[in-house]
């Protein structure tokens, strides 16, 4: 007979079911779609509702968006990706490199 919060029980049916209470697990993509073959020994949750992993990615998704917000209210200027540092047509290793807006070095 396995206890309580042991996981292959109700209450924790996976391993990654053990972080559910706490409210750091990961869902299982796999239980509510082709259905998960680990069993007891899945690393994700088995507890949490259908949708949840979709809920959690678009909060995440929210999330960054009011976060890059928040650094144009305080005037931070987001830097580009690396790769639009970059100018000119000649072949990468020949290629120009442009320093962010606003870090362009001071004359001389």
């Amino acid at each position: 007979k396995t206890s309580e919060l042991e996981p292959g029980s109700e209450a924790v049916p996976t391993v990654g079911s053990l972080a559910h209470y706490l409210g750091t697990c990961k869902p299982c993509a796999f239980l509510y779609t082709k259905g998960c073959m680990n069993g007891v020994e899945c690393k994700f949750c088995h507890l949490c509702e259908f949708g949840e992993k979709k809920r959690r990615q678009k909060m995440k998704k929210e999330q960054k968006k009011v976060q890059a917000g928040r650094s144009m209210i305080v005037g931070q200027v987001p830097l580009p990706h690396h790769h639009s540092y970059v100018t000119g047509g000649a072949s990468p290793s020949k290629r120009a490199i442009v320093p962010p807006y606003g870090l362009a070095a001071a004359p001389r």
